[in-house]
C-alpha cells in the first residue's frame, strides 16, 4: 500500500515536472526569449534548460522564482495545472508550516533522486 501510493506520487510528479517545463518554453517563446538566452539569465547551461523544459531534470524553487522574474510572469502561472490531484497538492503545500513544508521537500526529493 506505501508502496503503491509513493509509485502515485512519482507518476503525479513526472506529470507535474513535464507541465511546469513545458509553461516555461510556451511563455518562454510567446515572450521571444531564446532557450539560450534564458539559460544564460538564469546561470544553467542551455542543456540544463531543455532538460527542465521537457520535463527530463528537477527545478529548484530557487529557479522557479528567477524564471518567473526573467518571464515577468507571476509564479503561480508557472505552477498551476489542469490535474485536480496536482493541484490539490499545491493547495496543501501552500498552507504547510515551514517545518512540515522542509519535510514534505525532504519526501519529494527523496522520491525523485531514488
Amino acid at each position: 500500500m506505501y508502496y503503491e501510493k509513493l509509485l502515485e506520487i512519482e507518476c503525479l510528479l513526472e506529470e507535474y515536472r513535464m507541465h511546469i517545463g513545458n509553461k516555461i518554453k510556451l511563455i518562454r517563446l510567446e515572450k521571444h526569449i531564446t532557450q539560450d538566452e534564458l539559460a544564460y539569465k538564469l546561470d544553467r547551461s542551455t542543456k540544463h534548460m531543455s532538460d527542465i523544459e521537457n520535463g527530463k531534470a528537477n527545478i529548484t524553487f530557487d529557479d522557479l522564482v528567477k524564471i518567473s522574474n526573467i518571464l515577468d510572469v507571476n509564479i503561480k502561472s508557472l505552477i498551476d495545472n489542469d490535474n485536480k490531484d496536482v493541484n490539490n497538492i499545491i493547495d496543501n503545500l501552500y498552507n504547510l508550516k515551514h517545518e512540515d513544508l522542509m519535510l514534505a521537500m525532504k519526501i519529494v526529493e527523496f522520491i525523485t533522486n531514488k
